[in-house]
């Protein structure tokens, strides 16, 4: 066994794999385990299945051949169920201090950015040896650790265990299918432990999340794909997260320098990496391939959409889940419901015990099977209609201003067929300039970059679109045609507009404003109170302001 390092603590690069179940990741986790370069890995092994299979597979290979070790987390999803056991379970490995690396087999439903975060959460050092003590082998030299740490105690995971690199793994024979399907993560995965009939989440969103957060994406199974057709995803790829290496790959074999202590890892940079992020900071992307005709571009406008129209808009070309306020009364009613069928533990117990009735989840199996088969043919009609009017938009995300929701910004993010359109919180123009972000700051400078020298301020249409053949031209006139005109104003508004006082630049733009739509007939659902929204901002900064 290695000799245990008796120089200053270095934390041990820790790699997080994702990728949809099937994508290959427990076929490059026994590569790796596999490896002759002599690199002692520690893995996680995190599979949704009850009785974790792909962990099953891996014992099973007889790959633990040196002084690698594997940890089972049971039935859960490490980005939420089981962060805190991720925590515990990984500063565990580093205390050992006996291995070069440590990887992190994440399930297909999890997102990278939330495992991500896990690693700044705090730790309890003298609750972690304690642990060692009692349960690990003799050989772990619990005094020299609590000596190294002496003068500079770790305070949260990163400084134990240190994110290194996150890799994504992509079907490709199944990316196009999955970039464009109606299909919901609860419907794909409905038979699996960890799921919850409260995830919302839809597939082709997920693989944008944990293609847009990767410092590495393996494009697994190139083998069986037309070369062309590789090239076309590869070029999309690279569109979406510009700054991630890409490697083709096939049975995922993949050197172990190219996933293991990378150093790629930047919290920051990964937050930012996203493609449609960088077109909206003008940033440089990949350069566009005539061949392929993969690109991106922005619109942007300064007047507000009309309602109806951007909704029929998006109602056109995409399936539309715009998110609707909880009705109090409901989730009383809901919350009174948990709390009289909370069961006892010995009514776990029995119901553990009771025989599942086969016939009804297959009947259920069945209804879900045909509802997803229903809901495709439906987006897929959309999608052809996409294709032909305005290009494959594979991606869009970004603001948008909604005329008469003046105080607050609508959020725009479509992958695939599926369009999500929320409330992303109040404009800054709508808030005291006082909790604006301080002056010589970058956040300041992209601020100021954006304000319009009128009563607008940020407020302002700012959509990236990603795709295939798009056409820019088509898209824009269509975007445009859905912003509010003048004529769409009563006359006596318009009467009584024009006989206001004001500056030149407000006088010019204050028509912007005047649009009072009933909200029986606004198609967008209610948005969270705006005034309560810029009061608990206020006050946020106001405290964060004191605790700094």
């Amino acid at each position: 066994m290695p000799a245990q390092r008796t120089t200053k603590w270095k934390p041990i690069p820790v790699t997080l794999l994702s990728g949809f179940l099937g994508s290959g990741k427990t076929t490059l986790l026994k590569n790796i385990l596999e490896n002759k370069d002599n690199v002692r890995v520690a893995v996680l092994v995190n599979d949704m299945a009850e009785l974790n299979i792909d962990a099953t597979l891996v014992q099973n290979g007889n790959v633990l051949k040196r002084d690698e070790k594997l940890v089972e987390m049971h039935n859960g999803c490490i980005c939420c169920t089981l962060r805190e056991d991720l925590l515990v379970e990984l500063s565990k490995l580093a205390l050992a201090d006996r291995y070069d690396a440590i990887l992190i087999e994440s399930t297909g439903i999890s997102e990278p950015q939330q495992v991500a975060e896990t690693f700044t959460f705090e730790i309890d050092l003298v609750a972690l040896l304690e642990d060692l003590k009692e349960n690990s082998a003799a050989d772990i030299d619990i005094k020299l650790l609590k000596k190294r740490f002496k003068d500079n105690p770790p305070t949260c995971l990163n400084d134990l265990a240190k994110l290194d690199t996150c890799v994504t793994l992509v079907d490709c024979k199944a990316f196009n299918g999955d970039l464009t399907t109606s299909e919901f993560l609860l419907e794909r995965y409905a038979e699996q432990e960890g799921m919850v009939e409260e995830d919302e989440r839809n597939i082709s969103e997920l693989l944008i999340d944990q293609v847009e957060f990767a410092d590495v994406i393996l494009l697994n199974k190139c083998d069986v794909v037309e070369k062309n057709e590789v090239d076309k995803i590869e070029q999309a790829l690279k569109t979406l997260n510009p700054v991630a290496k890409v490697y083709r790959t096939v049975q995922s074999k993949i050197d172990v320098e190219s996933v293991l202590s990378t150093g790629l890892f930047d919290m920051e940079k990964a937050s930012s990496s996203a493609g449609w992020l960088k077109t909206m900071r003008g940033e440089v992307l990949v350069p566009e391939t005539e061949e392929y005709g993969i690109g991106s571009f922005v619109y942007s406008a300064r007047t507000p959409f009309h309602p109806q129209r951007l909704w029929d808009f998006l109602q056109r070309y995409f399936m539309v889940h715009a998110e609707e306020l909880p009705d109090e009364e409901e989730e009383e009613d809901q919350e009174e419901a948990e709390g009289e069928g909370e069961e006892k533990p010995e009514d776990n117990d029995k119901a553990a015990t009771e025989e599942v009735d086969e016939a009804e989840v297959e009947r259920e199996r069945q209804r879900m099977a045909a509802e997803v088969a229903e809901r495709n043919e439906f987006s897929n009609k959309r999608l052809e209609a996409l294709k032909r009017s305005l290009g494959h938009i594979m991606r869009s995300k970004g603001y948008f201003w909604l005329a008469g929701r003046d105080k607050l910004m609508g959020e725009w993010s479509q992958a695939g067929s599926i369009a999500k359109v929320t409330c992303g919180g109040p404009w800054l123009a709508a808030v005291p300039e006082e909790v604006w972000p301080q002056d010589g700051t970058k956040e300041r400078e992209l601020l100021e970059r954006d304000l319009h020298p009128s009563v607008i301020q940020d407020r302002r249409q700012e959509i990236v679109m990603i795709g295939s053949g798009l056409k820019k031209d088509v898209i824009t006139a269509e975007l445009d045609d859905c912003l509010l005109r003048e004529g769409d104003l009563p006359s006596a508004k318009r009467l009584k507009m024009s006989t206001r006082k004001m500056s030149p630049a407000d006088s010019q733009e204050q028509w912007k404003f005047l649009l009072s739509v009933p909200e029986k007939e606004d198609p967008f659902p209610q948005w969270p109170d705006a005034d309560s929204m810029i009061t608990e901002l206020v006050t946020s900064v106001d405290e964060g302001g004191e605790e700094d």
